[in-house]
């Protein structure tokens, strides 16, 4: 028997409501940035006879879920609390971004477009779990969390490999759930760069580029404050950087050839920025609790990944 919407809402909050009107910037981003999520990237992406629907809930859990509801619909709830967690990101280091960013505009349209970006990020996430089948072999929770490990070890088709190492299986699933955002982040990219300048110019498609780098590296860096000792996740700068390394390949599928290599070079050149700059003027920057658990932490992937990818092609929607 399936999941009620109603009885989602009452778990996680409810609906906060849309205002395409508001004075509010940080209203009107979210607005509009759900009206973006359901008109371009949900709707067209209806695979398989499923529907999935998204909302923002009045919760200040800094957080975000996948969650099946029957055997065709599932929905993405964004709690508010990331809201006032991304406003808090942005604000931390409002005098770089300022300056990086200016290109783009003011202190209000930079944090606009944070906004906007950081949900793409986390809706492109969950998305990822619902098209890439995690939901259909967590069958009690209905969800992937970091209370889903247990039911999922009961699966009898989970691979040997994976049962063994129930960590590991969880990393792989949210680093295979990043790899949507991206596709997420690369469309939202696009109309950016069309909205802001339509002969795609250099600066301004670095600027955007950079945009996205410094949020997708600033978003992971301060979340790493919320669970260094959760090792069922990546370290968020792994992730990170795994989400930085697939964002110009996704990238360049769009663009021609000749304008490959400088976009490539605007990824590396924003992380380089935005790592010295955290080094220069964090104390927390390098604390070794936050990197305790990252030492080479790709090579204990590589066994395992491709027992974890014939998994999934079992679940997967594409």
């Amino acid at each position: 028997m399936g999941i009620k919407l109603e009885d989602i809402f009452k778990i996680h909050g409810n609906p906060i409501e849309e205002d395409n009107e508001s004075d509010d910037f940080e209203v009107f981003a979210y607005t509009q940035t759900l009206k973006y999520i359901r008109k371009e990237l949900l709707k067209p992406t209806i695979l398989k006879n499923k529907n999935i629907q998204i909302f923002v809930v009045n919760n200040f859990e800094v957080n975000a879920h996948a969650i099946k509801l029957d055997a065709s619909e599932y929905v993405i709830i964004i709690k508010s609390g990331l809201i006032d967690f991304t406003i808090k990101t942005y604000g931390y280091d409002i005098d770089f971004l300022k300056e990086e960013l200016k290109l783009l505009g003011d202190h209000n349209d930079i944090m606009g477009l944070w906004v906007y970006i950081t949900m793409l990020y986390f809706a492109g996430h969950e998305f990822g779990h619902i098209i890439n089948g995690h939901l259909e072999f967590s069958k009690d929770s209905y969800m992937i969390d970091e209370k889903s490990t247990t039911n999922i070890l009961y699966m009898k088709s989970l691979p040997s490999s994976l049962k063994a190492k129930p960590d590991i299986f969880h990393h792989l699933l949210e680093l295979n759930a990043d790899r949507y955002s991206v596709t997420f982040l690369s469309q939202a990219f696009l109309n950016l760069l069309v909205k802001y300048k339509k002969d795609y110019d250099k600066d301004t498609l670095e600027s955007l580029i950079e945009l996205i780098t410094y949020n997708i590296y600033l978003t992971h860096y301060k979340f790493g404050f919320f669970d260094v000792k959760n090792k069922k996740y990546p370290t968020h700068f792994f992730r990170a950087y795994s989400i930085l390394n697939d964002f110009p390949k996704v990238l360049n599928t769009l663009f021609k050839k000749d304008t490959h290599e400088k976009i490539i070079k605007a990824v590396d050149n924003a992380m380089y920025k935005i790592f010295d700059y955290l080094s220069d003027n964090d104390e927390n920057f390098l604390n070794e609790n936050i990197h305790k658990y990252n030492a080479d932490i790709s090579s204990l992937y590589t066994k395992e990944q491709k027992d974890f990818n014939d998994f999934l092609k079992v679940y997967s929607f594409v």
